[in-house]
């Protein structure tokens, strides 16, 4: 739900500026861009994603919404199967709140199996 994919809109200013710790995050969202991932993977690696169940949630407004598109995007190319949600929103808990629902009457269908 409403996933940081990518460092995509951070400048070297801005986190130049920003404490070790999210500097460290930031560094980790940029070597794991699922995305990238996707696109770049082996055949044997998209076999496996396709045994998951996935599913991108994210709001209409939501800043990082691109960026799930595009990931939503790299999946279809690879014929990874995902379910895509797209809903008004923005990156808030009140957002995510909701989608929390639909979350956990998947994961019940998931588990009961």
């Amino acid at each position: 739900m409403s996933a940081w994919l990518d460092n995509k809109g951070h400048n070297s200013t801005s986190i130049r500026k920003t404490s070790p710790t999210m500097k460290k995050l930031i560094n980790s969202v940029c070597a794991t861009a699922p995305a990238k991932f996707v696109k770049k993977a082996d055949a044997q690696t998209v076999e496996a994603l396709k045994t998951l169940h996935w599913t991108i949630e994210c709001g209409d407004d939501d800043f990082l919404f691109r960026q799930n598109i595009e990931l939503y995007y790299a999946m279809q190319d690879r014929q990874i199967p995902a379910e895509l949600i797209i809903r008004d929103g923005t990156h808030s808990w009140a957002f995510w709140k909701e989608g929390l629902k639909h979350t956990l009457i998947e994961l019940e269908g998931i588990f009961a199996e």
